[in-house]
């Protein structure tokens, strides 16, 4: 089926569920019918050996979690590795398999309930916190990569798995990575870029809109007081400016519950009359001196001069010739 490994004997393929450049994800069952999601990573890949690494790191130094996908097998095979997880549960026939994802369920719903989005997202908190508490980051949380498992919302595709103490190889889905990484003026990685995606994750929950469309909010939605909060909040959490995003697990999760803090408008008010004057001024000065626009000040001084001495030596010329 669609290039299943022939060595591969213990588990058997049900269904493709996604495929790759470099690899394929199956339902898979065992010999007892239990059913597992099987992730096949060829060694082709530029990066396989860090997911390979991230793999062991998460099942051997992360504690199993309710919000966080459990690994159970992972095989070196060559030319390839594969590893089993928990699968999804299954929202379409029983002979069709429709992944329970956080996308799936946006695409059937558009925008989600309140309540279903704090059940949801105080689940991923959880989850996304004991990660960060083991010193890891996961760097592609999206609504494809949330999956629901027995109805509990979990974090998924850990593939990209990493510790903090590597610089950040820009692999994470681009509309949920931070603007700072993608122009290359940020490279160590910190737990704030799963805050950031888990931000705009949270921007398609509510508007049903696709991360690209941020921070489009259509008006019938912004007329409802708990949309308002979660706008609130993912304005705070995928700010251009990284000194007003959301900085903790904490913060995320009282502002999830509408509990925003005066700090954040007070910060951004001080900074508006104060800072941002400051920087616009200490900005034109670099522009000014920079070598290029210094020669062209000097010039430009030079030229002046020239033309008042100039102006100077004709009214004197008109002056004497009055005289």
């Amino acid at each position: 089926m669609y290039n299943y490994p022939k060595n591969i004997k213990a588990y058997q393929p049900v269904c493709l569920c996604g495929q790759g450049a470099y690899g394929s994800v199956y339902l898979v069952c065992d010999a007892v019918g239990t059913f597992y999601a099987l992730k096949i990573v060829r060694k082709t890949s530029g990066n396989w050996e860090r997911e390979f690494g991230g793999l062991k790191h998460y099942k051997n130094q992360v504690p199993e979690h309710p919000n966080l996908i459990k690994i159970f097998h992972i095989e070196d095979c060559g030319d390839f590795f594969y590893y089993t997880m928990e699968a999804a549960d299954n929202w379409g026939e029983t002979n069709n398999y429709t992944p329970a994802t956080l996308a799936n369920l946006i695409k059937m719903q558009g925008s989600l309930s309140p309540d279903t989005i704090r059940t949801i997202f105080d689940g991923l908190l959880d989850g996304l916190e004991h990660l960060h508490n083991a010193d890891v980051i996961h760097r592609d949380i999206k609504p494809d990569n949330i999956i629901f498992v027995d109805g509990v919302a979990k974090l998924s595709d850990i593939g990209l798995l990493d510790t903090t103490t590597h610089t950040l190889s820009l692999v994470g889905t681009q509309d949920f990575v931070p603007p700072e990484y993608l122009l290359g003026d940020a490279k160590n990685p910190t737990p704030e870029i799963d805050l950031y995606a888990l931000g705009k994750t949270l921007y398609c929950a509510f508007s049903g809109n696709d991360a690209n469309q941020f921070p489009l909010i259509t008006p019938d939605i912004l007329k409802n007081t708990e949309y308002r909060t979660f706008n609130k909040l993912i304005r705070l959490a995928c700010a251009s400016d990284r000194a007003f995003r959301l900085k903790s697990i904490d913060e995320f999760r009282n502002a999830l519950q509408g509990n925003i803090g005066w700090k954040y408008e007070l910060k951004r008010f001080l900074f508006n009359i104060t800072l941002r004057p400051i920087f616009l001024v200490f900005a034109v000065i670099c522009y000014i001196f920079s070598k290029k626009r210094w020669k062209e000040y000097t010039e430009f001084v030079a030229d002046f001069v020239t033309t008042a001495g100039a102006v100077n030596v004709d009214l004197r010329s008109l002056m004497s010739a009055g005289e």
